[in-house]
């Protein structure tokens, strides 16, 4: 995995952080992309397995250019701290986050992309 994420480091121009967290019920993992550098936050409370099933599936969004339709920043906010008031995540976050859902297509074709880089 290691090779795999210095590659991307290097094709991104940014590092890639890796975040275990307690993650939303409807969520096991997400990718956030920054100036400074892209994060791949993921499940903290799941098998090891699944955590790189995860992170595999983030890494092929980026991999395979995936704009997806971006989120707010109030949408990431209540996502990763739902505890803190709103408009202090926006404020704090904007214009410094980029964060998207994926359409069914993206979404299968980063899953298949996890499983082929997982298998190999």
């Amino acid at each position: 995995m290691s090779t795999v994420l210095a590659t991307v480091e290097s094709r991104r121009g940014r590092p890639v952080v890796l975040t275990a967290a307690a993650m939303a019920p409807a969520c096991d993992g997400m990718g956030i992309a920054t100036e400074f550098a892209d994060y791949i936050i993921y499940e903290q409370d799941t098998a090891p397995d699944n955590q790189l099933r995860i992170i595999s599936h983030e890494i092929g969004h980026m991999v395979l250019g995936h704009e997806g339709i971006p989120l707010g920043s109030g949408d990431v906010g209540r996502l990763f701290f739902p505890h803190l008031e709103p408009a202090m995540v926006v404020a704090s976050l904007a214009g410094s986050v980029s964060s998207a859902v994926y359409s069914p297509t993206e979404e299968l074709e980063a899953e298949t992309f996890a499983s082929l880089l997982l298998v190999s």
